[in-house]
């Protein structure tokens, strides 16, 4: 639990995912920059689809070589990190972007000496080229300088860039991620809902997550949302219908258990 970018229990995530495709699911790509993996042959053909789909500038593709593996090392993710930056430089994209989105095909998480240093690619990719880069690596938890912001989110304003990750079990999933959000619908589908999973063995060390879980589940029913709330031990799984999901992931103490 490092940052309240995009690990705790991913309740930022979904605002934030929502928000990135209520905004930009009708308009041009322009401030998006989209990482490809060379060494990953669907990390190139996700890119290739969505940046046909949304019509990204080939200005605005970072190719980059890293392990395919999910987890990779510090030394690792230092490479990743300088590739990515040496790029948005040399691309004239730094200022430019807003929204960074990785493919499958890239790792997932950076695993450190300190396992409280350990994070996602995502949330450090957050922090590059920017005061708070410092952040990057550190046993340190800090929060989103977009926290709580009702503001249309630029990098120029609050200096992080917003990330997220066109991942799946399949190419064809995938694509159909891609396809389903490129129209906003009127109504949702029937039988969806949001999936909001707390664990009350954290209650003493982080209660706060819960409660957010909690007020999370009651903003979206009060905003007429179907959600599936569960407080209790049990780790849920195997839910279909999913529009939205929260819970402690690795760090929920019985997911072992499913």
């Amino acid at each position: 639990m490092k940052s309240m970018f995009f690990r705790s229990i991913c309740l930022i995530g979904i605002l934030l995912s929502l928000a990135f495709v209520a905004s930009h699911a009708q308009q041009q790509y322009g401030d998006v920059a989209l990482i490809v993996n060379k060494n990953s042959t669907i990390s190139g053909q996700i890119a290739s689809y969505f940046s046909s789909k949304r019509a990204i500038p080939a200005s605005n593709i970072i190719y980059i070589s890293v392990p395919t593996t999910e987890e990779i090392s510090d030394a690792d993710f230092s490479s990743l990190r300088t590739q990515v930056e040496n790029a948005m430089n040399a691309q004239g994209l730094t200022t430019k972007v807003n929204f960074i989105v990785t493919t499958k095909g890239m790792p997932v998480k950076v695993k450190r000496t300190s396992t409280i240093a350990c994070a996602s690619v995502e949330s450090e990719l957050s922090l590059i080229l920017g005061k708070y880069s410092y952040y990057i690596g550190l046993d340190s938890r800090i929060k989103s300088p977009y926290y709580g912001s009702r503001a249309d989110f630029t990098h120029a304003a609050f200096d992080i860039y917003l990330v997220t990750r066109l991942d799946g079990y399949t190419l064809a999933d995938v694509q159909g991620l891609i396809d389903r959000s490129s129209t906003i619908p009127v109504a949702l589908p029937a039988g969806t809902k949001f999936v909001l999973d707390g664990d009350p063995q954290w209650n003493t060390d982080a209660r706060f997550l819960n409660t957010n879980i909690v007020n999370a589940a009651a903003s979206l029913k009060a905003k007429g949302m179907n959600v599936m709330l569960d407080t209790t031990s049990t780790y849920l799984v195997r839910q279909t219908g999913v529009l939205g999901y929260a819970s402690w992931g690795s760090n929920a103490q019985n997911w072992s258990a499913v």
